[in-house]
């Protein structure tokens, strides 16, 4: 997912930086043409570990808003955008556009959050606060955009979620799901498919 974003926003006529851990760099910078490569500056980011709790990941998730800010703050970029759409990096975004010197455009991409938030809630508040659904209703600022990958989806958004109404928009994917090739592969016994998990 994150390379098809970088092969979609590397066309537009501006700088752009990818922030993100060596491993899941490495994996992007492999999935992506050499010309897509050519036009991205990458950068490490230490990140919280995979499977932190919410509590453990919200202090490093808020500095590592922080620093984007300021970098934003340093350069000509026009937004960040964030590809991982996590509890702790949302509520972290608000907090920090609350804070007059960083407002800053941001966007957040929700592929993956409309199971996310369809699920059955906890009952308990002290877990239900700190779930996808309570993240997207923390506040609102006009400095904040979510992206959605299909227009089916933020219509779904909106049932689910009404309130959200004028802060979700869609990136179309590179590649519809309606999408198919001239002719129809003729698959013989055994077929082999292969799985890469990046996140």
């Amino acid at each position: 997912m994150n390379s098809a974003l970088l092969e979609i926003i590397s066309e537009c006529d501006q700088e752009v930086k990818f922030f993100a851990e060596s491993s899941h760099l490495t994996a992007v910078q492999q999935q992506l043409s050499v010309s897509t490569r050519e036009r991205i500056e990458f950068s490490l980011l230490e990140v919280p570990p995979r499977r932190s709790t919410f509590r453990s990941r919200i202090a490093m998730d808020y500095r590592l808003t922080m620093r984007l800010a300021r970098h934003y703050r340093t350069s000509d970029a026009s937004r960040i955008v964030f590809t991982a759409a996590t509890p702790g990096i949302i509520y972290a975004a608000r907090v920090l556009l609350a804070n007059r010197w960083a407002r800053v455009p941001v966007q957040v991409v929700l592929h993956g959050g409309l199971a996310v938030i369809r699920n059955r809630r906890a009952r308990n508040p002290l877990k239900r606060v700190v779930d996808t659904q309570s993240a997207l209703e923390f506040g609102r600022s006009k400095y904040l955009q979510y992206l959605v990958m299909e227009k089916c989806i933020r219509r779904m958004f909106f049932k689910i979620m009404p309130s959200l109404a004028d802060s979700v928009d869609v990136l179309e994917h590179p590649f519809p799901i309606a999408e198919t090739g001239p002719e129809r592969l003729a698959l013989e016994a055994p077929v082999r498919v292969l799985v890469r998990v990046l996140g």
